[in-house]
């Protein structure tokens, strides 16, 4: 268990459905050890210029962590690592949570990045991810799209942060189907509408994203640090998110 216990016995508590963390996994193996369900685990790959090099041990992709008060490593996905982990089977099709800490170093190639997407099988647009874009002058905003289709129209203008800053950050799809973004304990924007995802049977997708098959060349790979990735079946309460991300 993390030496974060709040944030630890507060995740177990929502009972994720995928929690995956750096703490217990052999540094030898590829495996990414899946908190809330056993046996089923990530795989880590190397991946460099949309291309799936080879699985790789977690013991190159680790760093100190980004859980305040935490001396467990986290992922470093650098811009060069993708990390897929098994379909969940959603009972609520129409609402889900995702948490997780992200701390982008440096602007992602091309503009932008993927910190998570939930794919459908066989690949296709409108698939529903988050992400960073670079805004210019060392800083980054958050961003939520369908994947080959379009970026999500938001409420309130996009805050920005400097790269190197440490965000806990859950994404909720409500149940009408508005999606909302929580930083840092509060809830920072909402979506102007309800976004006609497409999701179904595919991988869980951490720090990159493509679309369609063959599009191999779109990876969008994260650079920089990830940690504690969560899925939640369920769109938890807006306090419940704020919690989460204050937690953390």
């Amino acid at each position: 268990m993390a030496s974060n216990n709040a944030l630890a016995l507060l995740i177990a508590s929502l009972s994720p459905v995928t929690w995956l963390r750096l703490n217990d996994n052999s540094t030898s193996s590829s495996a990414v050890a899946d908190s809330a369900t056993s046996p089923a685990a990530g795989t880590l790959y190397s991946a460099i210029n949309g291309v799936a090099l080879s699985t790789v041990a977690t013991s190159t992709r680790s760093n100190p962590g980004l859980v305040t008060g935490d001396s467990d490593p986290c992922f470093n996905f650098g811009g060069n690592t993708a990390l897929d982990s098994p379909n969940r089977f959603f009972s609520n099709p129409t609402g889900w949570t995702v948490f997780c800490i992200v701390q982008p170093v440096s602007a992602p190639s091309g503009g932008v990045a993927i910190c998570f997407q939930l794919t459908s099988n066989p690949l296709g647009n409108g698939e529903p991810e988050f992400g960073i874009t670079d805004v210019g002058s060392g800083k980054f905003r958050l961003r939520c799209l369908m994947s080959g289709v379009s970026e999500i129209g938001m409420v309130n203008a996009h805050p920005t942060w400097n790269y190197g800053a440490r965000l806990a950050v859950v994404i909720k799809k409500e149940v009408n189907g508005v999606v909302k973004e929580f930083v840092n304990g509060a809830l920072v924007n909402t979506s102007t509408s309800a976004p006609g995802f497409n999701y179904s049977g595919g991988v869980l997708r951490w720090g990159y994203g493509r679309f369609q098959t063959g599009a191999a060349s779109n990876y969008y790979q994260f650079p920089g640090l990830m940690d504690e990735l969560a899925l939640f079946v369920t769109p938890l309460s807006d306090a419940t998110c704020s919690l989460l991300t204050t937690t953390a």
